[in-house]
C-alpha cells in the first residue's frame, strides 16, 4: 500500500485508495457503452465488426493506464463520440476514403496532435478560436449523431422525393428503437450511471425474447487475429487534398475535444499539460490499433463526482475494460436498436451547448447558425466548420476587428476556404 500511497500521492490529494477504486469503476460503468457503440460505428465504415470491438477496447486499456501511470490524473480515454462519426460518416462515406486511409489520417492527424500537446500551440489556438464557434461545433455534431442514430434505429429512412420520410412505426426494428429512446431518457433522467449500458441490454434482451436475434448464436473472439489487423492504416491517400482536410479537422476536433474537458476538469497546471501530452499520444496510437482517435471522456465527471482525485481511478477503469474481453462473443449479436438510443440521447447532450451561444448578437449567431446548419445538411463536420470559421472572419472584416487574438482565427478560415474551392 505505501508504494501506492507515493505514487498517487493520496494524502497530497485529499482521497484513499477505495475511495479511488469506487470513483473508477463508476467512470467505467458511465462510459462501458462506448464498446458497442463506437464498435457499431467503426464497423459501418467497412471495419470487421470483432476486429473493432478489440481495438476499442485495446485503445482504452492503453489509454487509461497512460493517463493513469504518466498523467497521475482521473481521466478516462476512450474513442470519441463525434469524432467517430466523423471517421466513418464523413472520412470514408462521403469524401470516399478507404478505413484504412481513414487510420492513416488518425495517425498523421494524432503526431500532428503530439507536437501541439508538447507545445503551447494547442492552448494558443484554443483560446483564439471564438467560444460561440466551439460550442457550435458540438451543437452541429450533436445534430449529425442524432440523424445517423435515428436512420441506424430505422426511424428515419431516405425517400426520393422529400429527403427524408418517417419510417413505419410497424417494422420491429423501429419499436424497439423508440422504446430503447424511452428507456434511455428514463434511466438518464433518474441519473442512474449505466443508463446507457442498461438499455443496450434491455433491448437485446428483448430483441433476443420477441426472435429478432438468437443469443445461442454468438461468435467465438478470436484474439488472436487481431495481430495480423492491427497496424492496418494505410497512406496511399496522403498526396490527396481529402487526405490532409480530414487530417486538419481532425487535429482541430481533437484539440477542442481534449482542452475543454481537461480544462474543466483539471485546475492544476502540471496535471493539465501531463495529461494533454498522454491524451495525444493516445489519440495517435488509435490509428495503430485500428479505431477512431480517443478523447478525454466527459463520463470522467462520473468519477471525479464520486470522489476520484488521482491516476488510480484512470487505471481502474482500465483493469475493468481488460475485464470485458471475457464477454465480447456476444457484442456481434447487439442489434442497432439497442444502440441506436443512445445515439439520440448524446445527440441531445451535445445540442445543449446551444444555450451558450450568444443569438442576441447577429455577429456570433450567423456564423455559429451556419456551422451547425451546414454538419446536419450536408452531414460533413469539415463543410461546416468551414461556412462557420469563413463567415465569422468576414464579420470581423467588416467590422475592422484586427487584434492579434483574430491572426489564428484568419489563418484557419483561409485554410477551410482554400479547402473548399480545391474539392
Amino acid at each position: 500500500m505505501k508504494p501506492l500511497l507515493s505514487l498517487f500521492e493520496f494524502e497530497k490529494n485529499n482521497t484513499t485508495f477505495q475511495r479511488e477504486i469506487t470513483a473508477g469503476l463508476t467512470a467505467f460503468f458511465t462510459v462501458a457503452y462506448i464498446i458497442v457503440v463506437n464498435s457499431s460505428i467503426l464497423h459501418d465504415s467497412g471495419i470487421n465488426l470483432q476486429m473493432a470491438v478489440l481495438a476499442t477496447v485495446f485503445v482504452s486499456i492503453f489509454g487509461c493506464l497512460l493517463m493513469g501511470l504518466y498523467a497521475n490524473a482521473p481521466i478516462v480515454l476512450v474513442p470519441g463520440m463525434g469524432i467517430n462519426t466523423y471517421f466513418t460518416y464523413t472520412i470514408v462515406h462521403n469524401q470516399g476514403l478507404s478505413w484504412q486511409s481513414a487510420l492513416g489520417i488518425v495517425v498523421v492527424s494524432g503526431l500532428i496532435f503530439i507536437i501541439v500537446a508538447f507545445s503551447s500551440i494547442g492552448v494558443k489556438i484554443t483560446k483564439s478560436i471564438p467560444a460561440s464557434l466551439k460550442h457550435a461545433i458540438s451543437v452541429g455534431i450533436g445534430v449529425l449523431i442524432t440523424f445517423i442514430g435515428l436512420q441506424k434505429g430505422g426511424v428515419v429512412l431516405v425517400h426520393p422525393q422529400t429527403g427524408l420520410q418517417l419510417g413505419s412505426l410497424s417494422d420491429p426494428q423501429v419499436i424497439l428503437t423508440l422504446i430503447g429512446l424511452l428507456i434511455a431518457l428514463v434511466l438518464f433522467i433518474l441519473d442512474l450511471k449505466t443508463a446507457f449500458l442498461l438499455t443496450i441490454l434491455s433491448i437485446t434482451g428483448l430483441a433476443a425474447y420477441i426472435g429478432i436475434i438468437n443469443l445461442s448464436g454468438s461468435k467465438p473472439l478470436h484474439i488472436s487475429e487481431y495481430s495480423s489487423f492491427f497496424g492496418s492504416f494505410s497512406l496511399k491517400d496522403i498526396g490527396t487534398v481529402d487526405f490532409w482536410l480530414a487530417v486538419f479537422s481532425l487535429t482541430l476536433l481533437s484539440v477542442f475535444e481534449h482542452v475543454g474537458l481537461l480544462q474543466g476538469l483539471l485546475p492544476n497546471k502540471d496535471r493539465f499539460a501531463r495529461s494533454l501530452k498522454a491524451g495525444s499520444i493516445t489519440a495517435m496510437v488509435s490509428g495503430l490499433f485500428g479505431t477512431s482517435p480517443t478523447i478525454s471522456a466527459a463520463e470522467s465527471a462520473a468519477g471525479t463526482a464520486v470522489g476520484g482525485r488521482t491516476g488510480l481511478t484512470a487505471i481502474t477503469a482500465g483493469i475493468a475494460f481488460a475485464f470485458t474481453l471475457l464477454f465480447l462473443p456476444f457484442i456481434n449479436m447487439i442489434p442497432n436498436s439497442a444502440t441506436s438510443p443512445i445515439l439520440v440521447i448524446v445527440g441531445a447532450l451535445m445540442f445543449q451547448s446551444v444555450k451558450e451561444i450568444p443569438f442576441h448578437n447577429l455577429s456570433e449567431a450567423i456564423p455559429a447558425f451556419l456551422l451547425i446548419i451546414f454538419i446536419g445538411f450536408t452531414q460533413s463536420i469539415p463543410d461546416g466548420m468551414a461556412f462557420g470559421f469563413i463567415s465569422y472572419a468576414i464579420i470581423r472584416i467588416i467590422n475592422k476587428d484586427f487584434r492579434k487574438d483574430n491572426i489564428v482565427l484568419f489563418v484557419i478560415a483561409g485554410l477551410f476556404l482554400i479547402s473548399l474551392f480545391l474539392k
